[in-house]
């Protein structure tokens, strides 16, 4: 919980995926918008929204984070053409494991125009809400196991086998001079107060770190086995690996006997040794090169199925070595901002018909949702200076237009 509600972590834990450790670092103030209470936590925005919500230089969007007790975390992006409520609930089940729930809410203003889709928040956020359910669950650990390694460990060290006392325990050894860590240390006081976690008798210890990498990262036994979206996808994945591997060794066994067929036939017509390959090539049969291909192609792919397959096993992760699931986000434009053909065709589709006229008619608002214009308690304005600051200068930009179209000219 602690690692969700710093945002500064991001875009250097998870490097690739939500951006750049190198390039997109940026400090920040976190403004409270709803001091802490033992009841109703706190929330905070920040200011400005740093890399992944925006990029620097260029801060169109703002975004709160809203801790609400005993384990909700919701991380309210806002932006003119839309918004994103990414609601966060870390169940604790035992000392050192957590169940973490993930459901996202979109809501999306066309009238505003499309520029929104540059944002690789919006961008991550819309591929997530789109994907089916085993898709999105077997990808999870690519984000979630960047930085399982670093927090299983930490947890471990400060608690040093007191994990009812860790709150006091990581005061005493964590040293936070910069106001972006302003929630985390929300977060220390409100469990100090409100904890520790009443676990069953003879369960409150803290276990050992784990070293073995491959029960670490055994996606098997800590979600697969319990889910039945990704049960039958692995089963549908095994079986086409079956079948894909089963088809391509037919079609080079078929390759093989029709080469060596036809190498038997210009043999029994010329001298012993005489075969040339040249010859051979010549005289097999055109599908044969075609029947090769398919061959080739469908063994690839049940290489690749069978490495899909074993994502819902165990998924490992190390920050140096280079990642094909996050450098695959980057290719299709995700990680960074920018266009990308394949959130514009998604975006088009999900929310079609939103910008046409008597839409919203049709569609009343149905009051009493955690939008900016019904959660006036949780958001009533812009907290960003920074936002604020260039919304108030395009503002006046706009206002200088306006009063250059009304002057009158002497006739």
């Amino acid at each position: 919980f602690e690692n969700a509600i710093d945002p500064a972590h991001a875009v250097v834990s998870h490097h690739t995926l939500v951006g750049s450790r190198y390039d997109d670092p940026a400090g920040f103030q976190c403004v409270v918008e709803r001091p802490m209470t033992g009841a109703g936590g706190f929330r905070c925005a920040l200011d400005p929204a740093v890399p992944p919500f925006n990029t620097i230089g260029k801060y169109d969007a703002e975004t709160s984070y809203d801790f609400q007790p005993p384990a909700l975390l919701k991380i309210d992006w806002r932006h003119e053409g839309g918004r994103f409520l990414t609601s966060h609930y870390c169940v604790p089940t035992r000392p050192g494991w957590c169940r973490h729930y993930v459901a996202t809410v979109a809501q999306r203003n066309p009238e505003a125009g499309n520029a929104i889709r540059l944002h690789r928040w919006f961008k991550l956020n819309l591929f997530t809400l789109t994907s089916p359910g085993w898709l999105t669950h077997v990808l999870g650990p690519t984000f979630l196991h960047q930085d399982m390694v670093l927090l299983h460990q930490q947890e471990k060290i400060i608690a040093q086998g007191r994990g009812q006392d860790i709150a006091q325990q990581w005061k005493d050894q964590v040293f936070t001079p910069s106001t972006a860590d302003k929630m985390t240390l929300f977060f220390y006081k409100w469990f100090e107060k409100n904890g520790p976690i009443e676990w069953a008798p003879g369960m409150d210890q803290m276990p050992p770190i784990e070293r073995d990498a491959s029960k670490l990262f055994d996606t098997y036994e800590m979600h697969t086995k319990y889910c039945t979206h990704c049960q039958g996808a692995l089963r549908n994945t095994e079986i086409a690996t079956a079948v894909t591997a089963a088809v391509a060794g037919v079609k080079f066994f078929w390759v093989g006997a029709s080469v060596v067929f036809t190498a038997a036939l210009l043999g029994s017509g010329g001298e012993a040794g005489s075969l040339d390959v040249f010859d051979l090539a010549r005289a097999v049969e055109p599908s044969a090169y075609g029947d090769l291909f398919s061959a080739v192609s469908l063994a690839i792919t049940a290489v690749f199925l069978n490495g899909f397959a074993g994502m819902f096993k165990t998924y490992p992760f190390s920050h140096s070595e280079d990642d094909i699931i996050m450098e695959g986000t980057a290719k299709i434009g995700l990680s960074n901002d920018g266009p990308s053909a394949y959130i514009d065709v998604v975006d088009s589709l999900v929310f079609r018909g939103q910008d046409a006229p008597g839409f919203k008619a049709a569609n009343p608002h149905n009051r009493g949702c955690e939008c900016s214009g019904c959660d006036i308690k949780n958001f009533d304005g812009i907290k960003s200076v920074v936002l604020k600051a260039k919304q108030e200068k395009a503002n006046a930009a706009k206002r200088a237009v306006v009063k250059e179209d009304v002057v009158p000219t002497a006739r």
